[in-house]
């Protein structure tokens, strides 16, 4: 399974992109921006997207990615997400008034975008890979993901404060290669962590501990808030933690 790092930062800042991860060049975790991709060829490979939730570091990309494939009318991009995230793009964002309804455009026939609600227990399956949604703590209702192909899974945290289920499918997954965790602000910053339902270096640890993490497994930190980057990085590297590696745009992970 290839893994594209097409932003991993909790905000969108001069040489900070907002998250969203690729798979296999056809599924995008969360589309915080695609502005990495290089021409229409990468772009037009893009089919599925998977959304944690809404938040707008985690979604702003997704009017523009709808809007450009909106011509390709035999294929549109299929957005995954639990009913209320569904519910709150179509509400909020695809309503006519922000953006453009692309479930209804060009044609109802043949929409640009087609919504399918992913539940807990559920998996949906699209081109050899299936994805479990698993529910996570965060200020508004937000999954995590665990994707597979078969031979090796990827768990992705989404945004979250200290939590449990994502924790448990992680130790019941065998063939699991690479964890993606948030890591949002500083240590000195709990308590702006907790009400905001995020993590610190100090609380990862923390959740690292619920998780039987098998030798060789990657421990991939992303959603550091860019005011805090360095902070952050130099708490993260004190704690010398086995296989953990802060992401950076950019980076190409096969697991």
């Amino acid at each position: 399974m290839k893994l594209r790092v097409l932003g991993c930062y909790g905000a969108e800042f001069l040489g900070y992109k907002s998250v969203a991860f690729l798979i296999n060049d056809f599924l995008l975790i969360d589309a915080g921006n695609i502005s990495s991709l290089e021409g229409v060829g990468e772009f037009s490979k893009i089919r599925y997207v998977a959304i944690s939730h809404v938040h707008l570091d985690h979604i702003k990309a997704l009017p523009f990615i709808a809007e450009q494939l909106m011509e390709e009318v035999d294929k549109g991009l299929e957005v995954f997400g639990t009913e209320e995230s569904i519910g709150s793009l179509r509400r909020y964002i695809f309503n006519g008034s922000i953006w453009p309804d692309f479930s209804v455009l060009p044609t109802p026939q043949h929409p640009a975008i087609h919504y399918t609600v992913i539940r807990e227990g559920s998996p949906v399956y699209t081109n050899g890979l299936t994805i479990n949604a698993i529910p996570v703590d965060h200020t508004v209702p937000a999954v995590g993901f665990l994707i597979g192909d078969g031979r090796s899974s990827v768990l992705y945290s989404g945004d979250t404060g200290p939590t449990q289920k994502i924790w448990d499918a992680a130790n019941n997954t065998l063939d699991l290669k690479a964890l993606l965790i948030e890591v949002s602000y500083p240590n000195r910053l709990r308590e702006r962590a907790m009400i905001t339902m995020h993590l610190t270096p100090q609380l990862m640890v923390e959740e690292l501990k619920k998780v039987d993490i098998k030798k060789g497994v990657l421990i991939l930190a992303y959603h550091l808030k860019p005011p805090y980057v360095d902070e952050i990085r130099k708490e993260i590297c004190e704690m010398k933690i086995d296989n953990l590696i802060l992401l950076e745009d950019g980076d190409v992970f096969e697991v």
